[in-house]
C-alpha cells in the first residue's frame, strides 16, 4: 500500500496521525487484472448482446448485424482519448462495454448495442473486483475512478459494493444513481461510511441496457480505479505525577504513570537511584543529596513514542544541621530551630515541643528538630543519671488543698511567665500548665490519682523541682 498526501495531526483524547493510504488500485495495464468480467450478480447476463472487455482499442468504424433476418449497418464512433494523468495515456488499457455485433465486425472500442425490444433485448452486464480488500482500521474510505458513458436515461452505468465478499451487492446511488450523458473522460469520487472498517470489501460496475430509441455511444468505460482511506494511527501520550516533589535528603519518591496508548516505558531519574527504570509505575526512587532534579518519561507503542521532560521537577532540600543539647541544671536546651520534639528513651515526651525541656526522670534524651522545609535532624543522645533537687527559698510554698488543687505560694520570687510540669513517679508527664501571675497559682489536679508526683517549676532563667503526694 502507498500513502498519499494526508498528514493531519488531531489533538483529541489522544494523538491521532491521519494518514491517507491507497489500499487498492487498478489501471488495467498489467497482463492480469483484478476484475472478474461478465458475472451474473445483480440480475446480469454472462452472454448477451454486449459484454465487458479490457483492451486499449479507441478506434471505431463501420459495422453490421442482422435484425429480423435483414442486414443492418451502423457506425461506431471513436472513443475519446484519455487525460494526461492516466497511466499509459492517451490510449491505455481500460475496462469497457463492447457489442457482439461490433466485435464481430472487427471493431473493439467502447460501444454497445442498445436494446430496442426487436433486434436486441434488455440486459444487464456486470464486472466486479475478484478479491476482497480490508479497510479495517480505516475511515473516510474513498472509491475513485475515471469513467465515460454517453448512453441514455435507459442505458447507463451503475456502481455497486459488497461487504460480504461478493455474496450480496448494494447499489451506491450517491452522488450518481445513473452514469450517462458523459461523452468524455471524467473522475468520480465516492465516500460512504459503509466502506469503513470492512474486512471483505469489493466494488463492481453494472451497465443497464434497457429499451430505448435515443441512446448513443460510447458505452460504459472505467479506468484508474483507486480505493484509499485514512488510517488512524494512535500515538502514545506520556504523562505522570510524583508522590512528592519537595522532600529532604535521603528520601524516596514514587511515580504514577498517567500515560495513554502506550505499551512500554523508559524513565530517566538523574540524581536518583536507580537512575533509570522500565517499570510502569516506579516506586522507591532514592535521592540521597540535596538539589533539583529533572525527570523524563518516554512512552512507546507500535506507532511511535512520546517524550515528556519535567525539568527541575524534584527538589531535595538540605537537612538542617544536627542540633546540640546542653544541660543547664535540670533543663535541657537545644540550639534554635523551627520546631522541636524531645525524646526520652526513644519515646516522644508528651508536650516536649519547646527549645527548653525540663528533666522528668533519668534516662537517654535527644531532640528532633524540624526546619521550614519540613526536614529534620536529630541530636546526639544525652544520658542523664540523676536529677538535681533544687530547693525553693524559705518563702516559696507548694501544697495541695481539699479542693483538689495544687497551690503555689510566693511565686513572685520567680520571673514570670513560667511553666509547671507534673510527672508521675515513673517520669511520665501527666499535666502541664503556664502561669502568668506573681501571687498565688492554683492548678486543678482532680484528675490525678493517689501517688507521688514530681513538680518542675521553670522558665528561661531558673528551675525548681519539688515533690507532692496525693492521698
Amino acid at each position: 500500500m502507498k500513502k498519499i498526501n494526508c498528514l493531519v495531526l488531531l489533538f483529541l483524547a489522544s494523538h491521532v496521525l491521519c494518514s491517507q493510504t491507497v489500499l487498492y488500485s487498478e489501471n488495467f495495464e498489467n497482463l492480469t487484472n483484478t476484475f472478474t468480467l461478465n458475472g451474473t450478480a445483480v440480475n446480469s447476463t454472462a452472454t448477451g448482446e454486449n459484454f465487458w472487455i479490457v483492451n486499449n482499442e479507441f478506434s471505431g468504424g463501420s459495422a453490421s448485424t442482422v435484425c429480423l433476418g435483414f442486414p443492418v449497418t451502423f457506425s461506431v464512433p471513436n472513443t475519446p482519448s484519455q487525460p494526461g494523468t492516466y497511466a499509459g495515456n492517451p490510449y491505455s488499457k481500460y475496462l469497457h462495454t463492447l457489442s457482439v455485433a461490433a466485435n464481430t465486425s472487427g471493431i473493439n472500442n467502447c460501444c454497445f448495442l442498445a436494446a430496442d425490444g426487436l433486434c436486441a433485448n434488455p440486459e444487464n452486464y456486470f464486472a466486479s473486483m475478484t478479491n476482497d480488500i480490508s479497510t479495517t482500521g480505516y475511515t473516510n474510505v474513498q472509491l475513485s475512478f475515471g469513467w465515460l458513458c454517453d448512453g441514455s436515461n435507459n442505458n447507463y452505468g451503475e456502481v455497486y459494493y459488497s461487504i460480504d465478499g461478493g455474496t450480496t451487492w448494494i447499489q451506491q446511488s450517491l452522488p450518481l444513481q445513473k452514469y450517462f450523458g458523459q461523452g468524455n473522460w471524467t473522475t468520480q469520487n465516492i465516500t460512504n461510511a459503509a466502506f469503513d472498517n470492512q474486512a471483505t470489501l469489493r466494488f463492481g460496475f453494472r451497465f443497464a441496457n434497457q429499451i430505448t430509441t435515443t441512446a448513443q455511444d460510447p458505452g460504459f468505460a472505467i479506468d484508474e480505479i483507486i480505493i484509499s482511506g485514512n488510517q488512524n494511527v494512535v500515538l502514545p501520550i506520556a504523562a505522570f505525577t510524583a508522590s512528592n516533589v519537595s522532600l529532604c535528603e535521603k528520601s524516596v519518591v514514587d511515580f504514577t504513570n498517567l500515560s495513554s496508548n502506550a505499551t512500554s516505558y523508559l524513565w530517566l531519574f538523574p540524581g536518583g537511584l536507580p537512575a533509570t527504570s522500565t517499570d510502569t509505575n516506579p516506586t522507591g526512587i532514592y535521592y540521597a543529596n540535596y538539589g533539583t532534579y529533572s525527570v523524563t518519561l518516554i512512552a512507546t507503542n507500535a506507532n511511535g513514542s512520546d517524550t515528556l521532560v519535567f525539568p527541575n521537577y524534584i527538589t531535595i532540600n538540605q537537612n538542617p544541621p544536627a542540633p546540640v543539647i546542653t544541660l543547664n541544671g535540670n533543663l535541657l536546651i537545644s540550639t534554635p530551630a523551627i520546631s522541636y520534639q524531645w525524646f526520652l528513651n526513644n519515646t516522644p515526651i508528651p508536650g516536649g515541643v519547646n527549645q527548653v525541656q525540663p528533666l522528668t526522670s533519668v534516662g537517654s534524651y535527644y531532640v528532633l528538630i524540624t526546619d521550614s522545609n519540613g526536614c529534620q535532624s536529630a541530636s546526639n543522645l544525652l544520658v542523664v543519671s540523676g536529677i538535681e533537687q533544687t530547693s525553693p527559698s524559705q518563702n516559696f510554698n507548694i501544697y495541695t488543698n481539699t479542693n483538689h488543687e495544687l497551690v503555689i505560694d510566693n511565686i513572685g520570687l520567680l520571673k514570670e511567665p513560667f511553666q509547671v510540669s507534673i510527672c508521675d513517679i515513673e517520669g511520665r508527664l501527666v499535666m502541664k500548665s503556664t502561669i502568668n501571675t506573681t501571687t498565688q497559682a492554683r492548678i486543678n489536679i482532680a484528675s490525678l490519682t493517689e501517688g507521688v508526683y514530681l513538680t518542675t517549676i521553670y522558665n528561661a532563667w531558673s528551675q525548681t523541682v519539688l515533690k507532692f503526694v496525693i492521698k
